[in-house]
């Protein structure tokens, strides 16, 4: 993309740039290279202002308004044929319009402009077609049954929603294209996106954006629990692409609203509808002809998914299933449940940028996955990357430690230490080779946010703050060890590597907050922020030095999150109790900071011990868990790493001895 293009470009997409697009570029590799100076940084920007022509603000200002009205137009559209849809039939006003069966229509995918319905003179009322956001999979039961408009908001505040969804959502959940979305739902035919259940999936997480003084608490959680009720529903009896992609938004709404159980349920459903639509796999269309024969096919998948007949549907099955793949990723990394999308299963090509896929122009990426042979790796194009491209890898990655990371290992034997220690290695290797790919010209997030304020990189930010908890969830349970042996001891390399992580995420959080881009992100990097300050605990905890000052600023930059996303007050509520104990109850008298933390980590590690306890066939008291106890578990499990083997933990006597002696609290 040319630098002109990106400019004119809607900042709310925020699409992935091309290298050669941008004076100053930016990505994860941010403070850990270089940064060029504010001269620089001013020099490239006096250039880039000294350009004739009518200003890009000015262009997208008059879109927005020509949007606004049309919005408008297509409402008192609406309004009016829904009055002749309810005049009687024998009032002189029959209705002579309807639209063709669904399966007389024409399928259209994302990049085509959408087909006004053909009409055919019928006397029933008139009733608002459905329509797919990218393709068409099974005809009959797209549309949602029982529709009625009053579920949804008017049509000029449906608009603002969708906007609202594109600018703070899709930018990090790129699985719709914004102008096919828009022509879809609000073409020139009228509002015919009523039926499409991406809608309300779109409404039931958009809603948390607009500050429309006419949405009343009450109102928002109407439209929210019709909207959740209405995607749950459909998407249980109709699996379909379109099913799935109101699956995903909504959990999206889900997860950034709490961590409950109800959670679990929604990504169970996510990552079951896409293994029943067999989306792990490539189907048989791509442009390589040796890859013709990747995978077999599903015969559940050809039964209700036909083949895509084009790149771009085919572009649009691959992101979606991207998306489900690293959302139970990130809910299974949070939680330590296991992943469903099992890495074996997984053979699909990356992603491409995004900006290829809005203009549908067919390319290739790079192969991710198990290799059936050796001419699938020949296909590399990583100038066909973009920053979903690359949180994909990183992803996949921060799996693969997931997953070394619930191997036990007994900590005095030498064998299992070495081989623990070998495949620790091939993973931080793994992490430095990821990095080293992402381009050099995305070198500096800081000084993209500071020299630029309208270009939205919160896509770049996010992929970030995903290399950060993939390198602190590897390296924190070889610097910060909850139980050690001669052998098996903490690694003062892995403590650089988790401090070098945690203060590149601060300077990042600090950017953002000061740019105002805080609402630009989702609820991947609250939890990212939640990691690195229970990271900063464990560290005191373990080293017995102070509580590290960025400790109160990751509570407070939650704590601005927490306005659109309310898991982060969650997370706040629970830093804030340890704030308050270190400034109260533990700044006196003999119990100090340090000592109060392992003191709490190490009653996280015997609550873990205990429950492993509880599948052995050995009889133990089981001790009742208090709110301290709890309070423990939710701030230090996510460190209790590694594990045991259960022959180790069978009696306090075998691992009491093996606890951090660095930990200050040894009894």
């Amino acid at each position: 993309m040319e630098a002109n293009s990106a400019t004119t470009r809607e900042q709310s997409e925020a699409p992935d740039l091309d290298p050669s697009s941008q004076q100053t570029p930016s990505d994860p590799k941010t403070h850990l290279a270089p940064t060029a100076t504010t001269d620089a940084i001013s020099a490239k920007l006096g250039k880039g202002r000294q350009k004739s022509g009518v200003s890009a603000g000015y262009i997208r200002e008059l879109e927005n308004k020509v949007n606004r009205i049309e919005a408008m137009l297509l409402g008192l559209s609406s309004q009016v044929e829904n009055h002749i849809s309810t005049s009687p039939p024998g009032s002189g006003w029959p209705n002579i319009l309807e639209p063709i069966d669904s399966q007389q229509r024409l399928p259209h995918s994302p990049g085509r402009r959408a087909v006004a319905p053909r009409y055919k003179q019928r006397t029933p009322p008139y009733h608002t077609p459905e329509l797919n956001i990218s393709t068409p999979v099974i005809e009959a039961p797209e549309a949602v049954s029982n529709t009625d408009e009053s579920d949804l908001p008017p049509v000029e505040l449906l608009y603002t929603l969708v906007d609202l969804y594109f600018k703070h959502i899709n930018t990090w959940c790129p699985i719709l294209d914004r102008r096919t979305t828009f022509e879809q739902f609000f073409g020139f035919s009228g509002l015919h996106g009523v039926g499409s259940i991406v809608l309300y999936a779109i409404v039931a997480i958009a809603l948390r954006f607009s500050q429309d003084p006419s949405l009343t608490p009450d109102i928002r959680r109407r439209y929210r629990s019709v909207a959740k009720t209405k995607v749950l529903l459909h998407a249980v009896e109709n699996p379909s692409i379109e099913s799935l992609q109101a699956l995903v938004i909504l959990a999206w709404d889900f997860l950034g609203s709490s961590d409950g159980l109800q959670n679990g349920n929604i990504i169970a459903l996510v990552t079951r509808t896409t293994l029943q639509l067999n989306l792990q796999v490539e189907s048989t269309y791509v442009l390589s002809s040796p890859t013709l024969a990747l995978t077999s096919p599903s015969r559940f998948r050809d039964s209700i998914l036909p083949k895509p007949g084009s790149w771009i549907e085919e572009e649009g099955r691959r992101r979606l299933f991207w998306m489900a793949y690293i959302l139970e990723r990130y809910a299974g990394i949070a939680t330590g449940s296991d992943f469903v999308l099992r890495e074996p299963i997984i053979e699909r090509f990356l992603p491409c940028r995004y900006d290829l896929f809005s203009e549908n122009r067919p390319v290739e990426t790079r192969w991710s996955g198990r290799a059936r042979r050796a001419a699938d790796m020949t296909i590399d194009h990583p100038e066909n990357l973009g920053s979903f491209s690359y949180h994909c890898e990183v992803v996949r990655t921060l799996s693969r430690v997931q997953d070394f990371l619930q191997t036990p290992v007994d900590i005095y034997s030498l064998a299992e230490v070495e081989q623990w220690e070998r495949t620790y290695e091939e993973l931080d290797n793994e992490l430095n080779t990821w990095l080293k790919s992402v381009p050099d010209e995305y070198s500096n997030v800081s000084q993209f946010c500071h020299s630029d304020p309208t270009s939205k990189i919160s896509n770049w930010i996010i992929l970030h703050a995903a290399f950060v908890i993939s390198v602190v969830r590897l390296h924190s349970c070889a610097a910060y060890p909850p139980v050690q042996s001669h052998i098996f001891i903490p690694s003062l390399h892995a403590l650089q590597r988790c401090r070098a992580a945690v203060q590149s995420l601060r300077e990042i959080a600090q950017d953002v907050f000061d740019t105002g881009m805080l609402n630009l992100l989702g609820p991947q990097f609250a939890f990212s922020l939640y990691v690195a300050a229970r990271l900063l605990l464990v560290h005191t905890g373990s080293k017995g030095e102070d509580l590290d000052s960025s400790y109160q600023f990751f509570v407070f930059i939650l704590e601005q999150m927490a306005q659109q996303w309310s898991l982060a007050g969650h997370y706040v509520t629970i830093l804030s109790a340890v704030s308050h104990r270190t400034q109260t109850r533990w700044s006196s008298g003999s119990c100090v900071v340090p000592k109060g933390l392992a003191r709490m980590r190490r009653i996280a590690y015997e609550i873990y011990l205990s429950t492993t306890r509880l599948t052995s066939s050995s009889i133990l008291p089981i001790k009742s868990l208090s709110v301290e106890d709890l309070e423990c578990l939710e701030l230090f499990d996510f460190f209790n790493y590694p594990r045991l083997p259960p022959a180790m933990t069978v009696t306090p006597s075998m691992y009491a001895p093996l606890f951090n002696r660095g930990d200050l609290l040894v009894s």
